[in-house]
């Protein structure tokens, strides 16, 4: 099972990681703040990012990896990865291309695949 997190966790995080722990062999999170999920006028720069106490809070909820790219792997010059904003709002556009390229790089760093996504 996979969580996408942008960090800054809280108890709604937690019950999804639960919840796929519930369901899963094995776990995984990830915690990047998207910058493409910020509009103009939303300050990316204070968004709070709490690494360590962040993946401590994973590991004891029973995360087995965490994923935890920079912006350079996600958005790097050899991104490929779109959805038509024709037809979603932008704000689940920078989801769906933020979720489908982590687990691409999931699935061929950690040779498997991930069934399941858990949102909140």
């Amino acid at each position: 099972g996979y969580v996408p997190t942008m960090g800054a966790l809280h108890d709604g995080h937690l019950s999804l990681v639960k919840e796929a722990r519930s369901k899963n062999d094995v776990v995984i999170a990830s915690i990047f703040v998207n910058p493409t999920q910020f509009g103009k006028g939303e300050d990316l720069d204070k968004y709070p990012r709490q690494m360590e106490q962040d993946s401590k809070l994973l590991q004891e909820f029973g995360v087995d990896h965490l994923f935890a790219p920079n912006k350079e792997l996600m958005y790097g010059k050899n991104h490929m990865t779109f959805v038509d904003p024709i037809v979603s709002s932008i704000h689940v556009v920078c989801v769906c291309v933020c979720v489908s390229e982590s687990c691409v790089f999931l699935c061929l760093s950690l040779s498997f695949a991930i069934s399941v996504s858990f949102f909140g």
